[in-house]
């Protein structure tokens, strides 16, 4: 992340601009607009969207048609990489109208790239493909052969994705790549065509043919115009296409020659770049020690340019750009496969935690991109290691591999790896089918999938758990797994809840462990028990919003009163610790899909961080969120994973919430006897949280764990 004082110091222009009453206000809004531009270049997004909208209404009617557009592009950028893609098209088309007709053909091309790219985040490749077009189209008209170029080059890129043939577009996209006057320009553009040749040549000579020609002229283009970037790239690029075509040692010379250049002239994206290339050739040729080096060299490179990435990546179209979240994943793999083999004689301990913490690596990513925040993963706020765990509790660590399952199990400061060879797509599968029939409550058929679940993952070590008396279970579910809860796993006997305390976090680093202080809760309450937005009535929250205010000091915003500024004011005049929202609640497949319903509107994930962050470094933060009707899309393991990540983003150290949305009298009794169970001392949340399980399951209404199996502890367990 960019130092804060970045930040503010382009927040302090913005003020600068927008409260000086001795200068005129047309060269006020130009200071401001140069400010916003500065401050869209840090990546801060958020507050590119809060100054732009400040800007607009002070400015509105003293910018010109030139400036207007450029604000609209801005909000449309900013939009675009924060998952707001309905602000972000909006915010395209007003910049498209803005824009003078003659005179400002950049301006245009930006806002029709821009609501291609948002067609594509939205999966709309048809639309997409004629937006580009027409960008292409409207620059290649206005002699700006490098835009349209680069526009032809998406549009190929969409033409993939969406199966259908990208030959006309990259034709046309170098021959205004030709096009372009300057050498280093038209060096990259080249290179770029060539590589896009690249993607899906491994049985096709033609395109082979092709991309190997384009980059090979790119790269002595750039060499004889002193361009070690662009070269840097060409050769890259090469040798990823002879890692395709399995020619490694062809492949590993090229790598290492643009790895050269990348040191050379200090390029850390080029380095990170290039080191993985070389990491995953010398893979290749069987070299895993030199290999796991180079992974090594190409993280600590990314840690420098991870934001940039993420930020640039949305700005352009590149389907086959590959994850960093696969960097760390293939390391894993490495390590793993290294620590088994029969040969290794090193520390297996070491390498098993270097393993899972290349794994965490993979966890923090993911977040990253889902909250499109390059800051969610790093808690702020006292944090303890996995490994300083009480002596009573185990964490489970599954990491899905397309040919086995690794298990990585850590008691008392002792890591133990458990695999199983099973085919990755059968176990997905298996998984959202549990998960489907879970939520029928009406039938017994989940049982089959429960009890072959609970033999995959914790059978192998069952045994060992009632030996070391193991009675919480700390688990961090891993792609498909986030989609079900681990509490209705069945050994033949009992389900998994009815002899472990369960907990699941997205990640190892947690927030402070010290338990919690029954006695000293004090809970803000906010409930709808009407049908609200076109969501059905809520009738028994009415009760539990009565059960858990009689137990503990409490404010109770109901229906009308509950909106985001009543609770805003509640949490500044007050020390609440704990918060709990008995309202409809929804985790879509992104950040803009994700909200809480109050009683007018619906809180965004942005909005409750702001909300609970009031007291995230005070001497009482927020203990404990809870969503008491909240659900997740089915199948959606995305979803999953932003209800996984609530509490770190809200800066709660933990979460209550529901994986689907539960019969609402169940619900209530459930939390009800949560909170009864925490008021009485001397449990942990995840106890708590069990003991109210196994109560619903002594309900003959009840016994089905589509009643009570959805509610998940997230984040610190005690």
């Amino acid at each position: 992340m960019r130092p804060a004082l970045v930040r503010y110091s382009f927040v302090a222009l913005l003020l600068m601009a927008f409260g000086g009453d001795a200068v005129a206000a047309e060269l006020d809004c130009a200071t401001a607009l140069s400010a916003i531009v500065r401050l869209a270049q840090t990546g801060h997004d958020t507050d590119v969207l809060a100054a732009v909208g400040e800007a607009r209404i002070r400015c509105a009617s003293k910018l010109g048609p030139d400036q207007s557009a450029r604000m609209w592009l801005i909000e449309g950028q900013s939009a675009l990489i924060l998952g707001a893609y309905d602000l972000a098209e909006q915010a395209y088309r007003t910049a498209l109208d803005s824009a003078p007709a003659e005179g400002w053909s950049r301006l245009r091309y930006a806002a029709l790239n821009g609501q291609a790219l948002v067609d594509v985040k939205r999966a709309r490749m048809a639309s997409a493909l004629k937006g580009f077009g027409n960008a292409a189209h409207m620059a290649s008209a206005a002699k700006l052969p490098e835009l349209a170029a680069q526009a032809y080059i998406n549009a190929a890129s969409a033409a993939g994705t969406a199966n259908v043939p990208d030959t006309d577009y990259l034709n046309d996209a170098e021959r205004e790549a030709r096009a372009v006057s300057e050498a280093a320009t038209r060096s990259f553009l080249l290179a770029a065509v060539g590589r896009r040749y690249s993607r899906g040549a491994t049985n096709r000579p033609d395109r082979q043919e092709q991309a190997y020609r384009l980059l090979d002229e790119a790269a002595q283009l750039s060499n004889e115009a002193g361009d070690w970037r662009t070269e840097s790239f060409a050769l890259g690029y090469q040798g990823e296409l002879y890692e395709q075509l399995g020619r490694t040692s062809d492949g590993l010379r090229l790598a290492r020659r643009a790895l050269f250049l990348a040191h050379a002239h200090n390029a850390s994206e080029l380095q990170f770049r290039w080191h993985w290339l070389v990491g995953r050739l010398l893979r290749a040729q069987g070299n895993v020690e030199q290999a796991i080096a180079q992974y090594d060299l190409a993280i600590e490179r990314l840690r420098t340019v991870r934001a940039g990435l993420r930020h640039d990546a949305m700005l352009t179209f590149d389907p086959t750009e590959t994850s960093p979240a696969t960097l760390y994943f293939q390391l894993a793999d490495m390590l793993l496969t290294r620590e088994a083999d029969p040969q290794f004689a090193g520390d297996h301990e070491t390498m098993l935690r270097a393993a899972r913490d290349a794994v965490e690596l993979v966890k923090a990513t993911e977040l990253e991109d889902y909250f499109q925040d390059d800051c969610v993963a790093n808690l702020t706020s006292h944090s303890v290691g996995v490994d300083n765990i009480h002596s009573d509790t185990a964490v489970f660590y599954p990491i899905l591999f397309p040919d086995r399952l690794d298990m990585l199990v850590t008691m008392a400061a002792e890591t133990r790896r458990y695999s199983a060879k099973v085919d990755a797509r059968s176990v997905a599968e298996q998984i959202r089918t549990f998960r489907q029939l879970l939520e029928k409550r009406t039938t017994r058929q989940y049982i089959p999938q429960a009890q072959a679940l609970y033999q995959l993952l914790f059978a192998p070590v069952a045994d060992l758990l009632k030996e070391r008396g193991i009675r919480t279970l700390v688990i961090v579910p891993d792609d498909e797994l986030r989609l079900i809860p681990m509490s209705a796993l069945h050994d033949g006997k009992q389900f998994l809840i009815e002899s472990y305390a369960i907990a699941v976090t997205p990640g190892l680093t947690l927030t402070a462990s010290r338990p919690l202080a029954p006695r000293s809760l004090d809970v803000l309450l906010a409930g709808v028990t009407d049908s609200v937005q076109g969501f059905a009535a809520l009738p028994n929250v009415e009760q539990e919003l009565k059960s858990v205010s009689t137990l503990f000091r409490s404010e109770v915003l109901k229906n009308q009163d509950f909106d985001v500024g009543a609770v805003d004011r509640a949490l500044s005049d007050h020390a609440y610790n704990v918060v709990h929202f008995a309202t409809h609640a929804q985790f879509g497949h992104t950040r803009a899909d994700t909200f809480v319903l109050d009683y007018r509107n619906k809180i965004t994930i942005d909005e409750l961080e702001h909300l609970i962050s009031k007291r995230r470094y005070a001497d009482q933060p927020i203990e404990l969120l809870t969503l008491s009707a909240c659900q997740t899309a089915a199948g959606d393991e995305r979803a999953a994973l932003g209800l996984a990540g609530v509490a770190i983003k809200a800066g709660a150290r933990s979460a209550v919430a529901s994986l689907w949305f539960v019969n609402d009298a169940a619900s209530s009794l459930l939390v009800t006897e949560f909170y009864r169970q925490l008021k009485s001392g001397g449990v942990s949340k995840a106890e708590a949280l069990r003991r109210a399980q196994r109560g619903l399951i002594a309900d003959p209404r009840y016994r089905h764990p589509g009643y009570w199996a959805p509610f998940l502890l997230i984040g610190n367990w005690l």
